[in-house]
């Protein structure tokens, strides 16, 4: 949390920590962003009028690091209106709240935000996690068919019948077809090397 004013700061510390949430707070925008880069918070709560680099920059330098673009960014201004709200929206902050406000508002919209980023995060790794067994699975797929080519070269046969002899012979041998593909696939490329040397 970055707030320059020592009352708010001791009151916003106070009134977070209440909800058992870890508070690191700090007075200027250069040393929240060392923090930030050196260990990643779960959401940036941020005045934007602040000395050295305000609100918006270490919004901006957050955005720009891979490392920290996804963290909810939460920009507490003293500027009301609808105006004011759409512009700090604008600068890719997650929320943006006026002084004065209501104590639940804001922990209630704390909480949203760090719900919404769980969720988000889960779905991100959930995504990869797919993208990774796609991948595995396509290159396991490029591996078979390598392997029924080469049984149907050697058995002349067609791509059922040498699928189907991969499928004894990991049968015979209790290991998967998939393991058999890739030693028949690893022992052709062997044969290669050795024969071209």
């Amino acid at each position: 949390m970055i707030e320059d004013n020592a009352d708010m700061r001791d009151f916003l510390t106070q009134l977070l920590r209440r909800q058992n949430w870890h508070v690191d707070a700090v007075g200027d925008g250069d040393t929240a962003l060392e923090r930030i880069r050196s260990r990643p918070p779960h959401l940036v709560l941020s005045d934007i009028m602040l000395p050295g680099r305000d609100g918006v920059e270490l919004l901006e330098e957050i955005r720009r690091d891979p490392a920290t673009s996804r963290l909810p960014v939460i920009l507490l201004t003293a500027r009301a209106g609808a105006e004011a709200t759409i512009g700090g929206l604008r600068t890719g902050a997650d929320d943006y709240i006026t002084k004065p406000f209501h104590p639940d508002e804001l922990v209630a919209r704390v909480r949203v935000n760090l719900e919404l980023s769980w969720l988000r995060e889960q779905m991100i790794v959930a995504r990869e996690r797919e993208s990774d067994q796609l991948k595995t699975a396509l290159e396991t797929r490029s591996t078979l068919s390598k392997a029924v080519g080469l049984m149907m070269a050697t058995f002349k046969c067609d791509a059922d019948t040498a699928f189907d002899k991969l499928v004894a012979f990991s049968q015979h041998r209790n290991v998967k077809v998939r393991e058999i593909a890739e030693q028949i696939v690893g022992d052709y490329t062997a044969s290669l090397s050795n024969s071209s040397k």
